[in-house]
């Protein structure tokens, strides 16, 4: 809790990395019986301080050591340990590029900044894993430019997820 305490004081951020001690638990064939079992018991305790560390209005941002899918899975976590998927999103988009000294270039949606978008079908600020299911990305634009969709046309495919929030 000092810890927490001295990191709201100053103004510093928290990238939980809640992925590490959840996927060591979870893939615990993977891991040694004490490591998994250590991880085990810790992802509560890792959760709880997240959470507190919410309440007390200290800033989260998004960092894993995992491969893909690790980023929208720990936006999932985050929700789990009470962010709103909102806050989620924000903490791996907004908050993340602020963290890397990056967010007048990237992070948010605004005129003359550079963004990669996925367009799902669904709400995620009502439900994160609309993020993370194939079947509901309606489209992908990277660099500009539509990369697929599987919808014929990538304008009706946009609207018709609009309509669906």
């Amino acid at each position: 809790e000092a810890a927490l305490e001295g990191m709201a004081t100053k103004g510093l951020w928290y990238m939980p990395t809640l992925h590490i001690t959840s996927e060591t638990a979870r893939q615990g064939r993977n891991w040694p019986a004490h490591m998994s079992e250590r991880m085990k018991a810790a992802h509560p305790v890792h959760c709880a301080g997240v959470a507190k560390a919410h309440a007390m209005g200290i800033r989260i941002a998004v960092g894993t050591d995992g491969g893909p899918g690790s980023v929208m899975n720990e936006m999932r976590l985050l929700v789990a340990c009470g962010l709103t998927p909102m806050e989620a999103i924000v903490a791996a988009t907004r908050s993340t590029a602020e963290v890397l000294g990056i967010l007048g270039t990237t992070g948010t949606l605004e005129v003359g900044r550079r963004a990669d978008l996925v367009v799902v079908r669904g709400d995620p600020d009502r439900d994160i894993t609309a993020l993370a299911s194939h079947d509901a990305i309606a489209m992908v634009i990277k660099g500009g430019e539509v990369q697929g969709t599987g919808d014929a046309d990538p304008v009706a495919a946009m609207r018709s997820a609009a309509h669906t929030t």
